[in-house]
């Protein structure tokens, strides 16, 4: 880490601290940026109180050096906050670097979902009812923490048996007291209304009837993607959309998963292999010197217990 990373780790300064080191900006015509120590004012501000020390090892040691010599036990306690905080630094860094490499690596992602459960080998830390983070990469289907670079799981695509998009989608629910409350207000509306025609009030009872319903109608999306592997079979529920719009929106993971199958299947095939090939012709031969009475029975016989040792 270098040293003007060192420097703004200390930029927090912790309740009651007396002393600090930190890096003083400064314009080019006045020095530049250079390593100090200064202290905390009772009034909040800070009052600098060493030269300006070049930003080097030398220089870092010799602000060090100087909040020795002011107090020793702030000395002691601006180290533990370093060594507590560049810790803390480089976790940020490195979840920072993490998660520019799994976006750039990422096809399409589904925020949140709800695991269901299932036999999920490669997952086993996955817990049910709980949302996670769906992340179909270049060669994998990732399962992280939501909001997270962390993957708790991986499903390659060339383990994939079956990928299934399906549930009730888009239901609508209304709450049972809506009629009731509709019924209410008519009747009243009709009571205090005296002289109105008929079919006014009806109107003006389907509007308030139609207004209340649609006020109490409450609309969610349940969307089931169950996920089959060689070795597992995971169940998902995503909210967010209905299951024909997001197998469309899958439709070019899903090509890439068929293009993952399909070179697997490939690399797997058995080799029609030019020794084959060889093994067939030797073995015509042999039969046609049999025929001709050149070779006996047991020698053929033995001829092909060598080509074909399996049989």
């Amino acid at each position: 880490m270098s040293i003007p990373e060192l420097a703004r780790i200390l930029s927090y300064r912790e309740p009651g601290g007396k002393y600090f080191v930190f890096l003083r900006d400064r314009p080019p015509r006045k020095g530049g940026p250079g390593l100090v120590v200064a202290r905390n004012s009772l009034s909040g501000f800070e009052k600098i109180v060493s030269e300006h020390f070049p930003v080097t090892e030398q220089g870092w040691f010799e602000a060090w050096k100087t909040l020795a010599t002011l107090d020793r036990r702030e000395f002691e306690r601006c180290r533990r906050a370093v060594a507590r905080n560049e810790g803390a630094y480089r976790n940020r860094t490195d979840d920072h670097e993490l998660r520019r490499e799994v976006e750039l690596g990422t096809r399409m992602l589904l925020t949140p979902v709800i695991f269901l459960g299932g036999d999920h080998v490669k997952c086993g830390n996955l817990k049910a009812k709980s949302a996670y983070d769906l992340r179909f990469m270049d060669d994998k289907l990732a399962v992280l923490n939501v909001g997270t670079p962390h993957i708790v799981g991986e499903l390659p695509y060339g383990d994939f048996t079956n990928i299934q998009i399906g549930g009730p989608g888009e239901n609508q629910s209304t709450n049972p007291f809506v009629d009731s409350a509709g019924k209410i207000i008519g009747t009243a509306i009709r009571a205090t209304q005296v002289g109105i025609s008929d079919s006014f009030l009806n109107v003006a009872d389907s509007l308030i009837s139609a207004g209340l319903k649609a006020a109490g109608t409450r609309s969610t999306i349940k969307t089931i993607l169950a996920v089959r592997t060689t070795d597992s079979e995971l169940f998902f529920l995503y909210t967010v959309t209905e299951p024909g719009q997001l197998r469309i929106d899958l439709s070019p993971v899903l090509g890439r998963i068929r293009e993952v199958l399909a070179s697997t299947r490939v690399a797997h095939q058995p080799e029609t292999s030019s020794d084959a090939a060889a093994i067939i012709e030797q073995l015509g031969n042999a039969a046609k010197l049999l025929d001709r009475g050149l070779i006996t029975h047991e020698e053929f016989n033995r001829l092909k217990s060598r080509l074909l040792p399996g049989d």
